[in-house]
């Protein structure tokens, strides 16, 4: 048969993100992708699994984060794949395996951050003695997390995903 051509497409690049992150939580957000090189085949993953993408621009992509994605406090990792239409007839397996190579060029983190509900008690007298508050969130808290008083860490005692315990000393 005749010669075929083989053309390289660019891989794609992230410039920005934007939103860069929402309180956790939050409903289904519309997740903006600006940089350089999209396709029409290009396809937003976010945390690992893709998520609806339109194509705008071959400088944008506009994706929506569903909100059970959104339920737990983490940084994300946020990318665009590169494979090109020519993928767009193999299995879906092949299609994942070459799909999202990831590279500084093409990932994002997006910050979903715990949202505070409350702090009991939420005053103390000045010079009063230590003080113990529990603190009452959304999006998770996990082990290792600590609660700053004045942006010093306070020993912190984790109850359960949306509750913490810790001791302002005096």
């Amino acid at each position: 048969g005749p010669p075929q051509t083989l053309t390289i497409l660019p891989a794609p690049a992230i410039g920005s993100i934007a939103p860069t992150g929402v309180p956790a939580g939050s409903p289904a957000t519309t997740l903006t992708v600006d940089g350089a090189n999209f396709n029409s085949g290009h396809v937003v993953y976010f945390d690992g699994s893709s998520i609806s993408t339109n194509f705008v621009s071959p400088t944008r992509l506009v994706a929506t984060i569903p909100q059970a994605a959104l339920a737990t406090a983490r940084n994300v990792p946020v990318y665009v794949d590169d494979f090109s239409s020519e993928f767009a007839t193999t299995t879906v397996a092949k299609r994942k395996a070459a799909a999202g190579v990831r590279t500084a060029s093409n990932t994002a983190i997006f910050a979903v951050t715990m949202q505070l509900n409350s702090v009991t008690p939420n005053t103390v007298q000045a010079g009063s003695p230590s003080t113990s508050i529990n603190v009452a969130a959304f999006g998770g808290f996990e082990s290792g997390r600590q609660i700053l008083f004045n942006g010093t860490p306070l020993t912190t005692t984790i109850n359960s995903a949306t509750s913490a315990t810790a001791t302002i000393p005096n």
